[in-house]
This record gives structure tokens, sequence and C-alpha cells, in this order.
């Protein structure tokens, strides 16, 4: 897969922020975040429902660590609890935004 360039990154997350309805001071931090850092502050719906729920016990059974005080925004950006999330075909276009 291609790396996507700063250009890129900067239309993903001026659309994530957007439809998040986010306001302009905050979007420029969520901007840096996002195209500076790679941290994405917009997790999908479908993985917040899932950390919500199951995502933290799951995550310490895979990985041996504690998760039960990480938000749902942190979990995201950490790969260990990417890996342990599977989401379906679906769940992975289907955003709603903190």
């Amino acid at each position: 897969m291609a790396t996507k360039t700063r250009k890129q990154l900067a239309s993903e997350i001026d659309a994530l922020c957007d439809q998040a309805g986010c306001k302009d001071k905050i979007k420029l931090v969520h901007s840096k975040q996002y195209v500076d850092k790679r941290w994405n502050p917009h997790p999908p719906r479908a993985f917040l429902s899932w950390w919500n729920q199951d995502g933290p016990k799951l995550t310490v059974v895979a990985t041996g660590r504690a998760w039960e005080d990480i938000d749902a925004v942190r979990a995201y950006n950490c790969e260990a609890a990417r890996q342990v999330y599977k989401p379906s075909p679906v769940s992975e276009t289907d955003y709603e935004y903190r």
C-alpha cells in the first residue's frame, strides 16, 4: 500500500472533523495530530461500540496488559488494540464520530 501524502491525510482529517462537527480551533489540533503524528481522534463507531463492550477484556487476554482505564480514542491509536479488534467489512465504513 502506498504511503499517503500530507495533503491526502489533511483532506481525510478535514472530512472526519466536518462529519464530527469539530470547531475550527479543534480541527487545527486534530489536523496536526493526524498529519504529523498519525493520531486519529475519530475512531469508527464500530470500534467505539466494541471497545465500550468487550474491547478491554479481549485486549487483556490477547496482550497480557491492562486496558480497563484506556479510553476508546487512545485504544484505537494503539496497534495492539487494533490487532485484537476484528471489524466486519461493513463496519469499517460505518463511521460516526465523537
